[in-house]
């Protein structure tokens, strides 16, 4: 584990110069409609932990659980819908608990930030268009009251003394040409604006005198060490935050995401060496009218993972990808992801199981909660 630690401490503190040296502040283009040499993330170098996580009558956790955070202590896991927020340590072993829903705590979890050097967690409930900041045990320390005219889409912990937030344009409204922004920890006031610009609008929803019709998107956002990824779907470009609020340009696509194949680009992976990006279809406005036409729309959309080598400056296809870290705060070079018990005991019947994770699966009830798999890339 100390190895691990020094490790953390090492990527977080080159990753920024790391990625600057490797692409000299070029800028690339994501050729979507493009077709690119194959690679598989299976060929690299990397090690893999595998922890079983403490299941009891109080820690249970369901098909909505997701991993919010992870350091080379702490992995915070939450349900929206129910509440949970659950802390677990490096052996799976809970350090703290709490489900503050209903009454005078949150409605749903909307999305979730951890500080764990002060060890409060801020919890977005857009219903009451509030951030709730709990102490890491459950008590409700301050309420931020964000401005009513933002509709927040992710949080995430910048510094001492600010958040993080990207605000999610819902409809054809241009509200907010600057949409991440740098709120008070403090009382949830507006601090200043990323440099970062919008002149044109993906809506998440279709608002008409009868009905709102939405549909589910992956906001293309991550944190991977000290860097953020910003990647609107709103924007042609994606872009990377440093921990100075510099802003800078990364990838432009083409086409664009409001050109007819209607593709949107968000980012799965960041490493020192390459990046990943998934690109998949996004049109509410077609989706509300095949509705409309009787035609269903499907329940998932393919995505294609791109690799770009920041070395080569190249990019490629991933085949089998599985290493995600998507909507989760987490060092750089790193992936993880929940694999469910009844999941593992399935693979363990197909036989398609081998090594530390076969012989897991062997030890854990179908009903047991997931094990988590935390991918270091070297």
């Amino acid at each position: 584990m100390r190895l691990l630690s020094v490790f953390f401490l090492l990527s977080i503190s080159q990753t920024v110069s790391s990625q600057n040296q490797q692409t000299n502040n070029k800028i690339f283009t994501v050729e979507k409609d493009k077709s690119y040499p194959k690679i598989s993330l299976d060929d690299l170098e990397k090690e893999t932990f595998y922890i079983p996580l403490e299941t009891s009558k109080e820690v249970l956790l369901d098909v909505g659980a997701h991993v919010y955070y992870v350091s080379d202590k702490e992995i915070l896991i939450s349900n929206w819908k129910r509440g949970d927020v659950y802390i677990f340590d490096w052996n799976g072993k809970i350090v703290s608990r709490f489900n503050q829903k209903g009454g005078m705590g949150y409605l749903f979890i909307n999305y979730l930030a951890y500080d764990e050097q002060k060890q409060e967690v801020f919890i977005l409930d857009r219903a009451k268009k509030n951030i709730l900041v709990y102490s890491k045990a459950g008590v409700l320390k301050r309420t931020l009251k964000y401005p009513a005219n933002l509709y927040l889409g992710n949080i995430y912990n910048f510094d001492d003394e600010a958040l993080l937030v990207y605000h999610q344009h819902q409809y054809d409204d241009l509200s907010q040409r600057q949409p991440y922004l740098f709120i008070s920890k403090t009382d949830g006031q507006i601090i200043s604006k990323a440099n970062f610009f919008i002149d044109k609008v993906n809506p998440t929803s279709v608002a008409t005198d009868k009905i709102i019709f939405s549909t589910k998107t992956s906001i293309g956002n991550c944190k991977f060490g000290n860097e953020y990824f910003l990647a609107s779907i709103c924007s042609d470009t994606i872009s990377v935050l440093n921990h100075n609020q510099k802003v800078s340009k990364l990838f432009v696509q083409s086409p664009g995401v409001l050109a007819d194949s209607r593709l949107v680009t968000k980012v799965k992976l960041k490493t020192d060496d390459f990046i990943v990006l998934s690109v998949y279809p996004y049109n509410v406005k077609g989706s509300y009218r095949d509705q409309l036409n009787g035609k269903q729309h499907p329940r998932s959309v393919e995505e294609t993972k791109l690799l770009f080598d920041f070395k080569e400056q190249k990019f490629y296809e991933c085949t089998d990808f599985k290493h995600s870290a998507y909507n989760v705060d987490i060092p750089s070079n790193m992936s993880v992801r929940l694999i469910n018990a009844y999941r593992l005991k399935k693979w363990l019947d197909d036989g398609d199981l081998e090594g530390e994770l076969k012989e897991i699966a062997k030890k854990i009830d179908m009903n047991d909660n997931p094990v988590i798999q935390i991918t270091r890339f070297k």
